[in-house]
């Protein structure tokens, strides 16, 4: 594999359950600025009712692939929830993945899902409420669990607004592989996050032997508060300078 810079290198942004693309818009736009071309597509998971990640993995397999086709390598960037569906994406892509890049994420151990990795064995957390429907997730205390640290209180109103529900059989899907055991593996670790917690991180983190760790001060969405710093941290990860 050559070696990985921005001429060469695309990044598919995999995001977190219940945003959208929009909630990464500053992160994009900062990677852009150091050259490398970001792809950021919605997972159809959000405001659904699916009942596993299978539409989610095939859309980012099928990002995967147009990357690859035109030539270039891939870094996968995921966070939170997106690393479940990054690590089921990459199956068959060890060769042309230069690089995951868990930002306060799940890197799954073999058999387990997003929910047997959290407090409570398996159990919804306190901060997640069931639709009319039962089918999904919304999330609430959004202030608390995600932005903590956002003091923009006109950005904080807009993120909020755009968040989605979640279809809730995603969160139940069980990983078939260990990526980060055939793929480099790099895990950006959030210090303040309030939904997925920093002791749940680095037990994650240890579990999974990852030992390219950057700590960031921050929120479960650092770069809303730290955006240069988060998009170097990445960027360092990628090129294997952590």
């Amino acid at each position: 594999m050559s070696p990985t810079t921005s001429s060469n290198t695309t990044i598919i942004l995999v995001h977190g359950a219940w945003h959208t693309p929009w909630h990464y818009s500053s992160l994009i736009t900062a990677l852009a600025e150091v050259g490398y071309p970001v792809l950021c597509p919605q997972l159809p998971s959000v405001s659904a009712s699916d009942a596993d990640i299978s539409r989610d993995v095939l859309i980012i397999r099928n990002e995967i692939q147009t990357v690859v086709d035109a030539g270039r390598q891939v870094a996968l960037v995921m966070h939170s929830y997106g690393g479940v569906v990054g690590g089921e994406s990459s199956v068959g892509f060890d060769r042309n993945i230069v690089k995951l890049v868990y930002m306060a994420s799940f890197p799954l151990p073999l058999g387990c899902s997003l929910v047997d990795m959290l407090p409570g064995g398996g159990e919804p957390l306190p901060w997640w409420r069931s639709t009319e429907e039962g089918t999904g997730w919304i999330a609430i205390d959004e202030d608390r669990v995600f932005y903590n640290d956002v003091e923009d209180e006109e950005l904080l109103t807009a993120l909020k607004a755009k968040l989605g529900t979640q279809a809730k059989g995603v969160q139940l899907s069980k990983a078939t592989w260990e990526p980060y055991r055939s793929i480099s593996s790099a895990y950006l670790l959030c210090e303040k996050d309030q939904a997925l917690v920093i002791q749940v991180q680095e037990s994650m983190v240890a579990a999974a032997g990852i030992i390219e760790v950057r700590r960031i001060d921050a929120g479960h969405s650092p770069w809303l508060a730290k955006t240069a710093e988060t998009a170097q941290a990445i960027v360092d990860a990628i090129e294997g300078k952590l």
